[in-house]
């Protein structure tokens, strides 16, 4: 048990002094009711009357969390009705949401449908990997999204690489290994 401990403690440490030697400033940000994610740098938050965005740009990529607010129209009938619901149903009209959301994402940058299916805490989700013309860039360029359908929002964690590097690959770990629901609701 000690050597658990110990060797638990020196991963620690050297994860911590990774990142520390990286030049990465770790911001925990809640995003959404007791949704979090750490961003590599301070993120920009902007929105409007029904989105939110953070954005993180560092050199080698670009981090985002969109929350889409009343994606399902109606919520209120809709939580109403869900309560009826077997959890099978609710998990199946979830997917189909999610299903629906990848096929317009995958449409919009005519790409080809690898979703995942994903938990966080009680919420389904999916992730994705695929390439897409960088708006900024005008390169192609690879992109790992993660939606989850929390209750009337859609919350999609992206990350567009930049440059290919393992620094990259380091901060688009660090975001999504650090995506959590402290509410569990």
């Amino acid at each position: 048990m000690v050597t658990f401990i110990c060797r638990t403690c020196l991963i620690i440490v050297i994860i911590l002094t990774s990142l520390m030697s990286s030049g990465l400033t770790i911001q925990a940000v809640e995003v959404d009711n007791g949704i979090y994610v750490d961003f590599p740098i301070t993120p920009k938050y902007t929105f409007d009357a029904n989105n939110s965005h953070y954005v993180a740009v560092t050199d080698n990529c670009m981090l985002f969390v969109l929350i889409h607010r009343n994606a399902i129209p109606d919520y209120g009938k809709y939580f109403i009705a869900s309560q009826k619901w077997s959890e099978i149903e609710r998990k199946n009209v979830s997917e189909a949401f999610l299903d629906s959301v990848i096929k317009g994402r995958m449409h919009f940058v005519n790409g080809v449908n690898n979703a995942k299916q994903i938990m966080l805490g009680p919420y389904y989700g999916r992730k994705m990997i695929y390439s897409a013309i960088n708006p900024v860039t005008g390169v192609r360029g690879k992109r790992i999204s993660q939606f989850y359908l929390i209750k009337d929002k859609i919350v999609s964690f992206d990350c567009w690489i930049i440059e290919d590097n393992l620094a990259a690959y380091k901060e688009m770990n660090l975001f999504y290994g650090s995506i959590r629901n402290y509410k569990g609701n």
